[in-house]
């Protein structure tokens, strides 16, 4: 399970993997293992809304003293998604990764986390799996998936009010 696609991840990143199991064994590893580059924590999947998971979340990010950064699938409901990233917000999360983009066509969740979440985009991910197929986003790229959503027919609609832009 969790431990093999730990692995997969690292491997695909060429980067070392190492698990444990509390916030102190954490803390442990980073101070023996001192890192002169980036240090990517890969936490299981938690309930924003749960208590237990979201103080186990916390000793996380309080024994490294770091920001989080959110994992949010492409495909989700706009206000569930707002909801989720208002209570990651509380835990200091500034920036996000987008996983699934290419099972979906509405990209309400990429739209919430960046304007009303006020998140910044660090990684699209499309494919079945986050470690092969993780980008930096631009501006060109974050724009071509949100036109290649749009339905082929669709025309922006004029306004006698609004002068068309050339």
């Amino acid at each position: 399970g969790a431990a093999e696609q730990m692995l997969k991840y690292s491997g695909a990143l060429k980067v070392q993997a190492h698990a444990v199991q509390s916030s102190q064994e954490l803390l442990k590893f980073v101070e023996q293992n001192p890192q002169d580059h980036g240090l990517l924590i890969d936490t299981p999947g938690i309930n924003p809304f749960n208590k237990a998971d979201v103080q186990m979340l916390t000793d996380y990010i309080f024994t490294l003293k770091q920001a989080p950064t959110l994992v949010l699938p492409a495909g989700g409901d706009p206000f569930e998604v707002m909801d989720q990233i208002e209570a990651f917000k509380e835990l200091g999360v500034t920036g996000f990764i987008i996983t699934r983009m290419d099972t979906v066509r509405r990209m309400g969740a990429l739209l919430v986390a960046m304007f009303h979440g006020q998140l910044e985009l660090l990684g699209l991910s499309a494919g079945p799996t986050l470690g092969h197929r993780l980008i930096s986003p631009s501006g060109d790229k974050v724009l071509n998936i949100l036109q290649g959503a749009l339905p082929k027919n669709f025309e922006v609609a004029t306004s006698p009010f609004i002068e068309p832009v050339t």
